[in-house]
């Protein structure tokens, strides 16, 4: 340009970038390169150039890489659009400002840069340049998914988006889009959801089944199901709604008023308690929380989850507080309960006399498959469990069957310690933690020289989930359903033991294959599935039964009844929510 040096202290270009550089091609760029060095001579020191752009991929990579390692700073602005919310077919990718002001470049500065949505909107500032880069690809996308939500979506389509706190770039609510298959009245157009915190686990608000179920329920037309995020204040129920009101007007359906005030849902009147009682890391799992949670039951738990699937419990155990009857010092503590554990707050008792995880009592009532149960049950009857999590499974059998031993084989040294020092597992002369992989351990029991069959159990269980998401089966893993290695948990089962698992797999093809396994190896196998839930609780016999089918299953309830009564007992003068034959109403031979 025939301009002076330092002329001007704004140059705008509406356009030309995005003209001159219609893709990547080297010469372009070379050009382009040029076309900045010309805008950085005639622009004075703090002068700004403002770049109107569409901002596509090769775009962005170009200025990104340019204007920070020269020491100037970049703003970027996501302009909106009015009237997003009624639909129609405008251009739906949006338009930024990148906003480069000139400074000297400083030996070791760190580039500065910043995104805003809106001219006005709240800036948040980003450490890397490849952060700025990505969320600008995510608010194109989030552009492209608002108007394609203007249609309805297709039956069993779900679209889920996170919002981020402009601040401080965390994580802060989840959104699920869901519309209802049937047709809904013109009243009940749209509606958003609040997840209590602590219950997005919950089947209802964790599956795609469970979220289709509520939008039917609520009667709206498109129903936006909001869960909040871990580590974040909210306040209440209006200071949410207060938040989110703009913002979720964005996914309404075509056609809905902007002038209506959306209605916000929820269960009960506040937005539910949870508090981060420990952070961890495992070497083999990744990061993971210990958390206090509130329920709908009214109960509180402590969960382990790890954040790698946060959805999903690792381990619930219920929690108590303390009262005047169990309070140390109390004047009705003589007869303190040995069942229960006090944690360093001293205001929590842990509860692992009862189960939490509605599969666990599935596999309790399991054992009632075993021949000489009952005989067992009361003399000595040998566990071997694969997989510790919280421990609540081998301390509910330890307090309330006192002839039980168990040896727990637990591959992650780092959920020993967690078990042990949040959630009140003890070990004795009865119950042994071993940290080792379970397939090499049961391997080893079966190619030893057992003799009189000293290292045989009366049931194995299997309680581990897998890490690998790519099979579509939560647990077990794999390798724990080859052919192979059934057959050498066979070998380390008394002839009358049962192996017992927790089957949590959504692919019909795949449990196909599994049971089909199992069925290979051991002449009986049952399963029982629990509603709301993809876990089931799959059982095996090396010997099947001599009586027919219907005897047998009366033979199987009357021993689970004994085997409640035993545990009822154990409590003493407290009730005990456990019922083990109705466990077995869903029980079915495969």
């Amino acid at each position: 340009m025939s301009y002076d040096d330092a002329q001007f202290s704004v140059v705008l270009d509406k356009g030309t970038l995005d003209a001159l550089l219609p893709n990547g091609d080297e010469d372009a760029v070379a050009d382009i390169l040029n076309m900045f060095e010309e805008v950085g001579r005639v622009l004075r020191i703090g002068g700004r150039y403002v770049c109107i752009s569409l901002a596509q991929k090769h775009i962005v990579d170009t200025v990104l890489k340019y204007f920070p390692e020269s020491g100037w700073m970049t703003r970027v602005h996501c302009l909106l659009k009015d009237g997003f919310a009624d639909g129609g077919d405008e251009f739906p990718l949006p338009v930024f400002a990148f906003i480069f002001t000139k400074f000297k470049k400083l030996p070791g500065s760190t580039p500065i840069v910043e995104f805003a949505i809106g001219e006005d909107g709240t800036l948040g500032r980003h450490n890397f340049v490849e952060d700025l880069s990505k969320v600008i690809e995510e608010t194109q996308n989030y552009s492209l998914i608002k108007h394609n939500l203007h249609k309805r979506l297709e039956p069993g389509e779900q679209i889920q988006l996170e919002l981020h706190s402009p601040e401080t770039s965390r994580l802060r609510f989840t959104l699920t889009v869901v519309d209802r298959t049937s047709s809904a009245q013109k009243s009940n157009k749209f509606a958003i959801f609040i997840v209590p915190q602590g219950r997005e686990v919950e089947w209802m608000f964790s599956t795609d089944p469970g979220r289709a179920h509520l939008a039917e329920s609520a009667g709206f037309q498109r129903l936006v199901v909001v869960c909040l995020q871990r580590g974040q204040s909210y306040g209440s129920l209006d200071s949410i709604q207060d938040e989110l009101s703009q913002k979720v007007m964005e996914l309404a359906p075509k056609g809905s008023d902007k002038n209506i005030k959306v209605p916000f849902l929820s269960i009960g009147e506040d937005i539910g308690n949870r508090k981060v009682v420990y952070e961890g890391k495992s070497e083999l799992s990744g990061d993971f929380v210990v958390e206090d949670v509130g329920s709908g039951d009214g109960n509180m738990y402590r969960r382990l989850i790890f954040l790698s699937s946060k959805d999903i419990v690792q381990s619930e155990v219920l929690l108590k507080r303390e009262t005047s009857k169990n309070a140390a010092g109390g004047k009705k503590n003589k007869k303190k309960k040995k069942t229960t554990q006090r944690d360093t707050e001293g205001a929590i008792i842990i509860d692992n006399s009862s189960l939490s995880v509605e599969h666990q009592h599935g596999m309790v009532a399991s054992l009632a498959i075993i021949d000489d149960i009952l005989t067992k049950i009361a003399t000595k009857l040998k566990l071997l469990i694969i997989g510790l999590g919280g421990g609540n499974l081998p301390m509910f059998l330890h307090m309330h069957f006192k002839q039980v031993h168990m040896d727990v084989v637990e591959l992650d040294s780092a959920v020993v310690d967690v078990a042990k020092k949040w959630f009140g597992l003890q070990t004795d002369d009865r119950l042994k933690v071993y940290t080792d992989d379970g397939i090499r351990f049961i391997k080893e029991l079966a190619q030893q020289e057992t003799g009189n069959h000293p290292s045989r159990y009366d049931a194995v269980i299997f309680d581990v989930d897998s890490k690998d998401t790519t099979v579509g089966m939560a647990a077990p893993p794999e390798a724990f359903v080859e052919l192979d290695f059934l057959l050498k948990v066979k070998e380390i089962l008394n002839p009358s033991g049962a192996l017992v698992m927790n089957l949590a797999c959504r692919n019909q093809e795949k449990r196909t294959e599994v049971l089909g396994k199992i069925k290979n190896c051991f002449d009986l196998v049952c399963s029982t599935h629990f509603e709301e839930s993809v876990n089931e609780v799959v059982c095996a016999c090396s010997r099947a039964p001599s009586m027919d089918t219907e005897n047998v299953m009366e033979k199987w309830r009357t021993n689970a009844i004994e085997l409640t009564n035993i545990a009822e007992k154990s409590r003493e003068n407290d009730d005990l929510d456990l019922d083990l034959s109705g466990c077995m109403v869903d029980l079915k031979i495969l």
